[in-house]
Protein backbone atom coordinates (compact mmCIF):
# COMPACT_ATOMS: atom_id res chain seq x y z
CA UNK A 1 0.00 0.00 0.00
CA UNK A 2 1.28 3.58 -1.08
CA UNK A 3 1.44 6.13 1.48
CA UNK A 4 -0.49 9.70 1.38
CA UNK A 5 2.71 10.96 0.48
CA UNK A 6 4.23 9.29 -2.19
CA UNK A 7 0.54 9.33 -3.90
CA UNK A 8 0.55 13.07 -3.39
CA UNK A 9 4.36 13.33 -5.57
CA UNK A 10 2.76 10.86 -8.39
CA UNK A 11 -0.20 13.50 -8.66
CA UNK A 12 2.01 16.42 -8.68
CA UNK A 13 4.35 14.99 -11.44
CA UNK A 14 1.61 13.82 -13.31
CA UNK A 15 0.26 17.58 -12.97
CA UNK A 16 3.73 18.67 -13.83
CA UNK A 17 4.11 16.65 -17.01
CA UNK A 18 0.63 17.42 -18.28
CA UNK A 19 1.56 21.21 -17.89
CA UNK A 20 4.84 20.96 -19.62
CA UNK A 21 2.91 19.05 -22.14
CA UNK A 22 0.17 21.57 -22.47
CA UNK A 23 2.45 24.43 -22.74
CA UNK A 24 4.53 22.98 -25.68
CA UNK A 25 1.09 22.25 -27.97
CA UNK A 26 0.25 25.54 -27.17
CA UNK A 27 3.52 27.58 -27.85
CA UNK A 28 3.59 25.35 -31.42
CA UNK A 29 0.08 26.20 -31.89
CA UNK A 30 0.69 30.18 -31.41
CA UNK A 31 3.85 30.18 -33.82
CA UNK A 32 1.87 27.99 -36.37
CA UNK A 33 -1.17 30.45 -36.50
CA UNK A 34 0.79 33.37 -36.33
CA UNK A 35 3.29 33.00 -38.35
CA UNK A 36 2.72 34.16 -41.73
CA UNK A 37 5.03 34.32 -44.38
CA UNK A 38 7.01 37.53 -45.19
CA UNK A 39 6.04 39.09 -48.19
CA UNK A 40 8.70 41.64 -49.95
CA UNK A 41 8.11 44.21 -53.24
CA UNK A 42 11.09 45.04 -55.46
CA UNK A 43 12.43 47.78 -56.88
CA UNK A 44 14.77 48.43 -59.27
CA UNK A 45 17.05 52.14 -59.72
CA UNK A 46 20.03 53.07 -62.06
CA UNK A 47 21.54 55.83 -60.46
CA UNK A 48 24.78 57.49 -61.98
CA UNK A 49 27.76 58.21 -59.83
CA UNK A 50 26.59 60.86 -58.87
CA UNK A 51 23.39 60.39 -57.41
CA UNK A 52 24.52 57.14 -56.09
CA UNK A 53 24.78 57.79 -52.35
CA UNK A 54 21.41 60.13 -52.39
CA UNK A 55 19.67 57.79 -54.31
CA UNK A 56 20.22 54.94 -51.32
CA UNK A 57 19.96 57.81 -48.81
CA UNK A 58 16.76 58.53 -49.61
CA UNK A 59 14.91 54.92 -50.49
CA UNK A 60 16.43 53.86 -47.04
CA UNK A 61 14.51 56.73 -44.90
CA UNK A 62 11.48 54.87 -47.08
CA UNK A 63 12.66 51.46 -45.25
CA UNK A 64 14.03 49.82 -48.83
CA UNK A 65 17.11 47.74 -47.94
CA UNK A 66 20.16 47.48 -50.25
CA UNK A 67 20.32 44.28 -51.38
CA UNK A 68 22.10 44.13 -54.74
CA UNK A 69 24.52 47.29 -56.26
CA UNK A 70 26.89 46.73 -59.07
CA UNK A 71 28.63 48.98 -61.37
CA UNK A 72 28.34 49.21 -65.04
CA UNK A 73 27.75 51.90 -68.01
CA UNK A 74 25.23 52.77 -69.97
CA UNK A 75 25.67 54.35 -73.57
CA UNK A 76 24.63 57.95 -73.72
CA UNK A 77 23.83 58.19 -77.61
CA UNK A 78 24.36 61.75 -77.23
CA UNK A 79 27.42 61.83 -76.25
CA UNK A 80 28.49 58.72 -77.82
CA UNK A 81 29.71 57.63 -74.73
CA UNK A 82 29.66 55.05 -72.08
CA UNK A 83 28.43 56.70 -68.59
CA UNK A 84 29.22 54.87 -65.57
CA UNK A 85 26.15 54.14 -63.21
CA UNK A 86 25.21 51.60 -60.96
CA UNK A 87 22.40 48.79 -61.16
CA UNK A 88 20.29 48.49 -57.68
CA UNK A 89 17.80 46.50 -56.48
CA UNK A 90 15.92 47.04 -52.91
CA UNK A 91 13.51 45.56 -51.18
CA UNK A 92 11.00 46.22 -48.80
CA UNK A 93 8.77 44.30 -46.35
CA UNK A 94 4.76 44.35 -47.43
CA UNK A 95 2.73 44.41 -44.16
CA UNK A 96 -0.80 43.41 -44.64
Amino acid sequence: MQTGESVMKKIILMCLVTLIALMSYLTFMVQTYFSQPVKWEYLLRTPDDAKFQETIDELGVSSWELVFARRATKYNRHTYKDEPIYECIFKRRIYE
